[in-house]
């Protein structure tokens, strides 16, 4: 009997046969009462939950933090309060004390963080009763690994005393300075990752799949408790060849980074043997060094000899792999980590909520898989993206009319999309495709269910363009067009409107190459111009945007898009090129000049300058637009807001300069890429409607974890010291 007949399970037999002789209408009465029981009993339990802060609802967490007398800690979306509530009796019993700091300041800002007091690096005659031997006056210069932890959160060399105070961010080796290293950077790992060699035999390869260099960073392990000092391998730090090196020098059951959750694996298995498995390689025979060419990549150096005292040479800080000079051509799966500010772009985050919104709440009707190993399974498992396309617009010619279905890929391989023929998705009117990075998982029979989907821990890269037509006929309600959804995908080129009458397209939490390609339309007869294209981006980092013809929309929230990366194409006017097109922007970095018809803008940074048709419409509100863009009306914005009614030209220009923001890093992909230097004026790091930061990074709220990470330093910092926050990424 189901649970929800509980009630009538309930009552005396001789109830129940008259109740079935009469059709069972009491049934039915007792299974809507049962409905209501079982969310009281919810409730019931949920109260009881409450109780505990492990456990509680988030919206609870406030009111246990009352109880312990939590306060100055502010409640950031995308960060929960309950640690920093769970440990708060237990580190105002270590109040005082280094560890006591660092778990606070984690818990209120949420970025991993390490204390250190700085007395203990202060040269100083020491006590004889009381030798520290590891404090030594001189620095000993045969010690690499020392000196190039030197300044850093991990050093161990002695300085002379500094007078300054630590507060103002310039005095660190002082007596009564303690110093809160955080890092702000996240680690996000890779698994199987098919590797891009630089040249077909070369045995050289880059661990991103787009053949550029880039840092590869730690995967953080996990303290044991509260009492456990932050050490190196417990923070999201860059990954260092000496320490990894050191690593691999060490026994087996001593080692830190290739312990029981190794920061690198490798797996090779030799070209031509397709249904060959992939061997991993041991970590003993993995040598970490410098792979630096004087030119081309071709001159990284490859290990030589016969046999190869290694199978294969890692340089973890340029994400660079190379293979013995004798190793036949292999395909090569590396699993990696790397570093980025936030969930912004393609990743393996999860991303669960983003597809069920590109559903939009339909039954899924068709839904394929696409992965590399494990054979191809008919009509349900492809090997290759352009074969699931194609049978993507077979079904959908076969079902015209209201149809949903999904392409997952299913792994982080490399799919390429050849340029000729050309494969265009085709989509029909009230037709809906979503192409994702999810698994689709098996249930205990061994089925896929239609619909089912896990999305996360993938990242999968898409090499080529990818074309859609709407195939409608032009005319009808807008809403009953075809809508094309991408999500979670890297791609390495464009993503082309071919002429037709597509209703949308939405690109979520994908990353469409700086460089390499973009969002445009493809122009085409005034009868099949997309005349009512919605297109959304959303979390996302795109090369630019080119729509040119009228009657569409473009809606951009949490997105970089880019011109001025070093991948950028030198051709490229505008990042934005839309003159005929309304735009409603909100949380969004440009870094490039703009073109539209209405503007509707809020906490977005134009970096070049925008230019407006309709002036008359639209809003721009607490944004950065320099002062030669034409806008509507602009509300709180900068550097008008700074500028104020001055009127001298010379001063109007000083003022311009000292508020534009200035960025870390606009080339892609490095870790910092479009993050705003702390070293911006005030009035854009802290001049969104909120009081958080301008720009695509808005919605990690820097200025609240910030002042929470100093409420929390106030009050567990030891008396007669003082505390100062630097920031280690």
């Amino acid at each position: 009997m189901s649970s929800r007949e509980r009630l009538y399970a309930l009552l005396p037999a001789v109830y129940r046969v008259r109740d079935h002789q009469q059709g069972e209408p009491l049934r039915a009465l007792l299974a809507a009462m049962q409905d209501e029981l079982d969310l009281l009993e919810e409730n019931i339990h949920q109260l009881y939950d409450d109780w505990f802060a492990e456990t509680c609802s988030e919206w609870a967490t406030a009111y246990l933090g009352d109880l312990v007398d939590v306060r100055g800690i502010q409640r950031v979306d995308g960060h929960t309060l309950r640690p920093y509530v769970a440990n708060t009796i237990a580190a105002r019993r270590r109040k005082g004390t280094s560890t006591a700091l660092e778990q606070a300041s984690r818990d209120a800002s949420g970025w991993p963080s390490h204390a250190v007091e700085f007395f203990q690096h202060l040269v100083t005659t020491q006590h004889m009763r009381h030798v520290r031997s590891a404090s030594q006056a001189t620095a000993s210069f045969r010690n690499a690994e020392q000196l190039q932890l030197n300044h850093g959160p991990f050093e161990q060399e002695t300085h002379t005393v500094d007078i300054r105070r630590i507060e103002t961010g310039r005095g660190r080796y002082n007596i009564r300075s303690i110093g809160v290293f955080s890092w702000r950077l996240r680690a996000y790992h890779l698994r199987d990752v098919g590797a891009a060699e630089t040249a077909p035999g070369s045995n050289r390869f880059t661990f991103n799949p787009m053949g550029v260099d880039m840092p590869l960073y730690n995967r953080p392990q996990t303290e044991t408790s509260i009492t456990q000092v932050t050490q190196e391998q417990h923070v999201p730090g860059a990954l260092r060849r000496r320490a990894l090196h050191a690593d691999l020098q060490m026994n087996e059951e001593d080692r830190v980074y290739f312990g029981t959750t190794p920061v690198l694996r490798v797996k090779l298995r030799e070209i031509g043997s397709p249904d060959g498995e992939y061997v991993e390689i041991d970590p003993d025979r993995i040598l970490i060094c410098t792979l630096d060419g004087v030119g081309s990549p071709d001159e990284w150096p490859l290990i030589q000899g016969s046999p190869p005292p290694y199978d294969v040479a890692i340089d973890p800080e340029q994400g660079r792999l190379s293979l013995p000079a004798t190793q036949p051509a292999s395909e090569v799966l590396v699993s990696y980590s790397y570093g980025f500010a936030s969930e912004l772009g393609g990743g393996p985050y999860d991303r669960t909520d983003s597809v069920e919104e590109g559903l939009a709440d339909l039954d899924v009707d068709w839904q394929v898989g696409v992965r590399t190993e494990g054979g191809a399974v008919s009509g349900e498992i492809y090997t290759s993206l352009p074969e699931a396309i194609a049978a993507w617009n077979t079904e959908a010619a076969a079902n015209p009319g209201a149809f949903t279905g999904v392409i997952a890929i299913m792994d982080n391989r490399t799919y390429s999309i050849p340029e000729s023929p050309e494969l265009i998705v085709q989509i029909g009117p009230h037709q809906r495709l979503l192409i994702v990075a999810a698994d689709w998982p098996q249930d205990s029979d061994g089925e896929r269910e239609e619909g089912g989907f896990v999305a996360h821990g993938l990242f999968p890269h898409v090499d080529g363009d990818i074309l859609v037509e709407g195939t409608g006929a032009g005319s009808g309600d807008p809403g009953d067009r075809g809508v094309l959804v991408l999500d979670g995908l890297l791609v390495d080129g464009e993503v082309v409107l071919m002429p037709g009458d597509l209703g949308a397209l939405r690109i979520a939490h994908c990353t469409i190459v700086p460089g390499q390609g973009g969002v445009r339309m493809e122009s085409g007869s005034p009868s099949a111009d997309n005349g009512s294209l919605s297109v959304t981006l959303h979390r996302s980092i795109i090369a630019g945007v080119n729509l040119e013809n009228s009657g569409s929309s473009l809606t951009i929230t949490d997105c970089i898009i880019d011109q001025t990366s070093s991948l950028a194409s030198p051709n490229a006017t505008y990042c934005v090129s839309a003159p005929s097109v309304d735009l409603s922007i909100d949380d969004s970095t440009l870094l490039g000049a703009a073109s539209v018809r209405s503007l509707d803008a809020s906490n977005t940074i134009f970096a070049q300058p925008v230019t407006t048709e309709r002036l008359q419409t639209g809003c721009v509100r607490y944004s950065y637009v320099p002062l030669l863009s034409r806008t509507p009306r602009r509300y709180r914005c900068q550097p008008d807001l700074s500028v104020g009614d001055e009127t001298s030209a010379a001063l109007i220009r000083r003022i311009e300069n000292r508020t534009s923001p200035w960025f870390m890093s606009t080339d892609y992909p490095t870790p910092d890429y479009g993050r705003l230097d702390l070293r911006t004026d005030s009035v854009v790091l802290t001049g969104a409607d909120d009081g958080a930061e301008m720009g695509a990074y808005h919605h990690i709220l820097h200025p609240l974890r910030e002042s929470n990470l100093e409420s929390a330093m106030d009050e567990f910092v030891r008396f007669g010291m003082s505390a100062g926050t630097i920031f280690e990424t």
